[in-house]
């Protein structure tokens, strides 16, 4: 297939019209689009009600609707609005605080009735992004179909199309790859070549995977290109200016930890497996979670850990021996959530849907599905490992599922190089000190984001300073870091 350009919607990622007809023309009615339903949010039903009774949206409708706030992601609007329950208990609705919000309802209550009731429906139909369904018998046997803008679509979204047993699959476009295309196609026709569909090393490649060798001048495959360690090389010494996710100011901080040599003489990154695992390392939880050095009792982080063990020094015994047995591909750490199915696949043998389930379960924070599952972990795992090893690698694998989801109120100010600031008002401009190993450096800010509404302790130090934050923020105590919820259980801190 030849694309000769790229027409339609201009969304990131969205599978353009030729795609389409491709997809098409190759699975015909085993195929199709997974729709999207577009629902009324506080905003967008606010000013569709006072057009619908007032003709048109008046000013201070529009000005207060600017300033409503707004939901955290996965909470819907209704719930945010009127508050809910979570594994935590109640959250307060906004409109128990938003002072905007409760001006709009106290001016106009017959709009705000209506509002109230549309929240939440069905505005209109929309495509996905990149969610398609490929199925062994054609989609409309078993889902109802539709169209939107011209593209036919499953009449139920993701989650009901996987309800009913289909598999949904995402197809994204990645920019660059069109770039790497076009710079094959001019090495080729400066060369004067027309590559065509043949065998190379025993396979059949089509003739746009294919460009000349500049030594034997005879055509390669490019999905079997050798690995290039001095590529590698350049990444693990910081070289990444323009390399995707490698190029940000953390990334380039953490490279240096990569920048040393295996036993077998190549760099720690020497793949694009050690690539996605520095990806999936360079985040908050592995970053934050620290483990005793085994040779002079300090401390450091997952991913400096992981760096020690690629090079094949001895490891800290605070990883669980076990996980060198289940997970050697990344050298005993877990950073992948499919590590955590597959240890609790072996530990209880179950089935891999029920290890799945399991994983979800975790990763969406679902804590009384978690609970759960704990007494079959422990009969099962205790019986395998013992039940003290068993409950070390529970308690391993639930706070790992915790990574980076420690929060501090708005409102904290914290120290920034020109200052003290509330969190709530950072931008990427600011400069946030932050501890790299034994010295303070000013850094900018990786992500600042709403968790919603939860229980906020106020911490005040002997020296009276006031900290604000969840029972998971944590604070350095001895050598280590510890959550603040454990220092209330060590007795370390005076509750009132």
């Amino acid at each position: 297939m030849k694309i000769t350009k790229i027409i339609g919607s201009s969304k990131e990622g969205q599978i353009q019209p030729e795609w389409q007809g491709w997809f098409g023309e190759r699975f015909g009615e085993h195929f199709a689009q997974i729709s999207t339903d577009t629902t009324l949010k506080l905003k967008m039903a606010v000013r569709d009600v006072a057009r619908m009774l007032h003709g048109s949206v008046p000013p201070d409708i529009e000005d207060w609707c600017k300033r409503f706030e707004m939901p955290s992601q996965g909470v819907t609007d209704f719930n945010f609005i009127l508050g809910y329950n979570n594994d935590e208990g109640f959250v307060q609705g906004s409109i128990e605080r938003d002072k905007n919000l409760q001006a709009y309802i106290s001016r106009y209550p017959e709009d705000w009735d209506v509002v109230k009731r549309a929240l939440g429906l069905q505005r209109s139909k929309s495509r996905h992004a990149c969610g398609f369904i490929i199925s062994n018998v054609p989609v409309k046997d078993f889902i109802p179909l539709t169209t939107v803008t011209g593209t036919k679509c499953t009449d139920y979204t993701a989650e009901s199309v996987e309800g009913v047993g289909g598999l949904k699959m995402d197809f994204l476009r990645i920019g660059i790859l069109c770039d790497i295309t076009e710079a094959m196609r001019l090495i080729n026709e400066r060369r004067k070549i027309v590559p065509v569909d043949q065998k190379i090393n025993g396979r059949l490649v089509p003739s746009f995977r294919q460009v000349p060798d500049p030594v034997s001048k005879e055509m390669v495959d490019i999905w079997d290109l050798p690995a290039n360690q001095d590529v590698f090389s350049g990444i693990a010494e910081g070289k990444t200016e323009t390399v995707f996710q490698l190029g940000s100011e953390g990334a380039i901080q953490w490279l240096p930890y990569f920048n040393f040599e295996k036993p077998d003489g190549h760099k720690v990154i020497d793949s694009i497996e050690a690539i996605a695992d520095f990806n999936a390392l360079n985040r908050p939880g592995p970053l934050d979670i620290l483990v005793t050095n085994p040779e002079d009792g300090s401390k450091h982080n997952m991913l400096v850990e992981y760096t020690r063990r690629a090079r094949g020094l001895p490891g800290s015994k605070d990883v669980l021996p076990i996980l060198d047995q289940l997970i050697p591909e990344t050298h005993g750490t877990m950073i992948f959530q499919e590590q955590l199915q597959k240890i609790y696949q072996y530990c209880t043998d179950c089935t891999g849907t029920e290890a799945e389930e399991f994983r979800t379960n975790t990763a969406k924070k679902k804590k009384e599905k978690v609970d759960k599952a704990y007494p079959k972990f422990m009969e099962r795992a205790g019986a395998k490992l013992g039940e003290q090893e068993a409950q070390a690698l529970w308690d391993f694998m639930v706070s790992w599922s915790r990574y980076g989801f420690n929060c501090i109120e708005g409102t904290q100010e914290i120290l920034t190089s020109t200052g003290l600031k509330p969190i709530a008002s950072l931008s990427a401009l600011d400069r946030v000190a932050s501890l790299v190993g034994k010295t303070i450096e000013y850094l900018p800010p990786v992500k600042i984001w709403c968790s919603g509404e939860k229980e906020v302790l106020e911490v005040i130090l002997e020296d009276g300073t006031t900290i604000r934050g969840t029972e998971n923020h944590r604070f350095l105590y001895g050598k280590q870091w510890v959550t603040l919820k454990d220092l209330i259980l060590k007795g370390e801190v005076e509750t009132r």
